[in-house]
């Protein structure tokens, strides 16, 4: 490439670069606004805290056994809860 081509080239780079840089600025606006308005709408609602593992151990577990068996198809295990 020749002196003014390879100038050329830097500048079309540079041009592209700023217009990622653009479109990746606007990108992250959205982004913070997106979270910003979802910190306004969730303002006062009560956050609920997630259980250790002591307070899931405290939880009865039930087991069940098959008593009868007809056909491997006839068999639906269902969850008590569900």
């Amino acid at each position: 490439m020749m002196k003014d081509e390879l100038k050329d080239h830097a500048i079309a780079h540079t041009i592209q670069q700023k217009q990622i840089e653009r479109v990746n600025a606007m990108r992250a606006a959205e982004i913070e606004a997106f979270f910003e308005e979802e910190k306004l709408e969730n303002a006062g609602r009560e956050i609920v805290p997630c259980l250790n593992e002591s307070d899931l151990e405290e939880f009865p577990v039930s087991t069940f056994e098959v008593l009868e068996r007809h056909d491997e198809e006839d068999i639906v295990f269902n969850c008590s809860i569900c």
